[in-house]
């Protein structure tokens, strides 16, 4: 088997890159509410206190949409919260017509 011996290396701009990705959503976003359309994302976080790293990413969720024109709700659960529960929830944020996305946090 035979390997190169040259390869091209190409340098990402990852704050570019992602600004470029934040405009281009935010632009989506404008045009799907300028249809009348509603774009909401529910966040579901089980267990809050096993998880402060969760916690944090949901904070930075809930910031990001705002930046971007996103309608955002959290729903918080306690560890110790049944599958049920969490599972009845997700299938009710599934029926509602508001709800555009739906982000599980375990």
């Amino acid at each position: 088997m035979q390997y190169a011996t040259e390869m091209i290396a190409t340098i990402l701009d990852g704050k570019a890159l992602a600004g470029r990705v934040r405009e281009d959503l935010a632009g989506r976003v404008k045009a799907l509410k300028g249809q009348g359309r509603k774009v909401r994302l529910d966040a579901v976080l089980v267990g809050r206190e096993d998880s402060p790293g969760a916690a944090i990413y949901a904070r930075n969720q809930a910031s990001n949409c705002e930046k971007l024109g996103i309608d955002y709700v959290l729903h918080e659960f306690p560890g110790q919260a049944s599958h049920e529960d969490v599972a009845g929830l997700i299938s009710k944020l599934n029926a509602d017509d508001q709800v555009t996305a739906i982000m599980v946090h375990l």
